[in-house]
Order: C-alpha cells, then structure tokens, then sequence
C-alpha cells in the first residue's frame, strides 16, 4: 500500500473555474504555493498519518477540494479551522467521516457534498454542519436517497440556497426551512413531490436543471448557435419517431436557471473521449445536468442513468441518424448559468445527440 498523498489544483477537475492558480506537491508540503494558490484539491490515496498544513499562510485560497477521502483510513488536516477561504467540496469521500473528524474554518460559506454508490445505506446530513453558522450555500447528492430526518438545517439562519440531489426521504421536513430563498432539485421524484414541497415551503423558489450556455445546437437553417443564443420561435432540427425522419421544430420555452454550482454528466459516442469541462464543439460530446432524459434505443432514460452499453441517436447529417453506443460517461459539476429549451416535437440535438424535452 503507498503511504503518501498528491495535493493538486486540477485545471480540468470536478469544478470548472477556467484559469487557476495552484500547486502540486508531496506529503512535504515545501513546494505549496500559498500566495497564489486560489483552488486546492486533495486526492487521498492510501496514507496512514495526519496531514500538516499551515492554513493560515494561504493568502488567496478560495475553495479546498476533498476528493477520495476514505474512513478506512480517516485523515486529519491538522490546524483546517484556521483556514479564511469559505467553500469546501467534498467528492467521491466519506463525507461523514471528514465532517466528524476535520473541524472546518468558522467563516465557511459554502459547502459541497458529493458522494457515490460506496456508501451503502442511505445519504444523511450530519448535525455537526449545524454548527457553523455562516453558511449561505449546501449542496449534497448521489444516486442514492437523502434522509432528512435530524438535519438541524434550521440552526443555519444565513442558508439561503440548498440544492438536494438525490430522491427525498422525509421530505416533510423541509418545512424546517422556511427561511431559504432557493432549493434546488434534480431527482427523479421531483414531478410527483412538486405539489408537497410547494406546500412546504410556498415562498421559496425551486428549480431543477439543464444544459451550460456553450452547448452546440444546429438550426433548421444549418446554423451551429450556442444555446445561450436561442430564441422562443427559432426552428431547431429534431425527429420524429413515427416516420424515423429528421424534421423541424419549434422552440416553444426556454428557462435559465441563475445558481453557479450543479450536478453534471458528461458522455461521449463514437469512441470519442468525453471530459468534465464543457466547452467542447465535437458534435459526439454533451454535457447536462443529470437529470436530464435522453432517448435511447430501448427508450427514455436519465442521463445519469445511462451505461456505457446504451445506444444513443446520433446526428450524422442533417438527414441521416446513426445509432451509436455510450463510450464514456463522467460525472462532475457545472459552475454556470444553465438553460433548458423545449421543443414542438419534444426533442432536439444538442452537440449532435438527440435529447428529450424534460
């Protein structure tokens, strides 16, 4: 088993921040650049001793990226609550373990939890968060079902966003919160409990998610447009299932959703290689919130639930549709605005793939 760890900013990571500062060094830590550093991400691979850094030296640090944390082998960062940056993510970790163990900067602000299937039961909000009272922004998610009960989200009067990403259990006790301004939904669910959280929390605003404002979309004309620049009315290329033809269609709505951080899949077809970052204009590559439906052969599904084995619609031309497997999915997130557009015919192409109006 190694006994080290790789601290890094990942210029194309979870987090898409454009040009950042960073550094990249050895358990040492002689080589961190605390001047200038703004994004500080910690991959933990199988180390056995605590973790030294003078947080406080840090002279721009935004934001530390915890990825890969694991409870088999719970690390401490010694000295993290003398830290004066203000957002923490945590990725693919024991988020509790980390919470229970690390104590986190006072003035944190802002705070990310991303976990996946390795944890077994279900994701919970662990009480220790109640304790740091200036935080504005949380977001926690996976594939698996969030349990509210025993949150204390209540004790954090300056929360004024909370994005849930994952099928509520308890959702009754969002009523708790009736101080946030903006929650954030993306599960399945969302549809068949919009009715209950409107009438748990009837004064906060709710949105569920979609594409970044750099996504390719073809007119009818033969035009590429980013879809930042789409209009109600613009005449989209989409499909039609009954006479397996590419047709036209009309916009009929579009919603931009303003909040900088969401869940996001990334795939690839073709055998082309698909990234976390999304500014991309090969027509094999779409990046959305996760969602989003898309049309596979064997019929609707989440983008987030597709496998690499899935057969998607592709747009060879404008008159010719191939259908091509999934070569690669990868999960991250978008830091953006986020626009989702329906159509006439309640589909359309983006980057190339055919998608499904949500």
């Amino acid at each position: 088993m190694k006994n080290w760890i790789t601290i890094s900013l990942i210029l194309i990571s979870l987090f898409s921040y454009g040009q950042n500062e960073g550094a990249k060094v050895t358990q040492s830590n002689d080589n961190i650049d605390y001047t200038n550093t703004k994004y500080l991400t910690l991959l933990f691979d199988s180390i056995q001793t605590d973790l030294s850094i003078d947080w406080k030296r840090f002279k721009q640090l935004e934001q530390l990226n915890i990825y890969n944390y694991s409870a088999e082998v719970p690390i401490k960062l010694s000295g993290l609550d003398k830290g004066k940056f203000k957002a923490i993510s945590i990725a693919n970790s024991d988020y509790r373990k980390f919470i229970e163990l690390n104590e986190l900067p006072k003035k944190i602000e802002k705070l990310l939890i991303w976990t996946n299937k390795d944890i077994k039961d279900t994701l919970t909000i662990p009480q220790e968060i109640s304790r740091y009272k200036k935080i504005k922004y949380l977001s926690i998610g996976c594939c698996l079902p969030l349990n509210l009960v025993n949150h204390q989200l209540d004790k954090l009067k300056q929360l004024d966003t909370l994005i849930l990403e994952a099928p509520l259990i308890n959702s009754q006790q969002l009523k708790r919160l009736h101080h946030i301004k903006y929650l954030g939904l993306w599960f399945s669910t969302l549809n068949d409990s919009r009715v209950l959280i409107d009438s748990l929390l009837p004064n906060t605003k709710k949105e569920g998610w979609c594409f970044p404002p750099d996504q390719k979309i073809k007119v009818f004309n033969g035009q590429i447009k980013n879809i930042k620049e789409l209009n109600i009315g613009d005449t989209l290329l989409g499909y039609d299932f009954t006479t397996k033809e590419i047709t036209s269609t009309i916009i009929t709505k579009i919603t931009i959703h303003e909040k900088d951080i969401y869940p996001a899949i990334t795939l690839g077809s073709n055998n082309l290689i698909a990234s976390n970052e999304y500014i991309y204009v090969n027509d094999n590559i779409v990046t959305c919130t996760a969602n989003h439906p898309i049309k596979t052969l064997n019929g609707s599904k989440r983008i987030d639930k597709l496998t690499p084995e899935d057969l998607v619609y592709h747009l060879y031309s404008d008159s010719v549709i191939e259908i091509k497997p999934v070569d690669k999915i990868e999960s991250g997130f978008i830091n953006n605005q986020v626009f989702d557009i329906e159509s006439s015919t309640g589909n359309y192409f983006v980057n190339g793939i055919l998608i499904l109006n949500k």
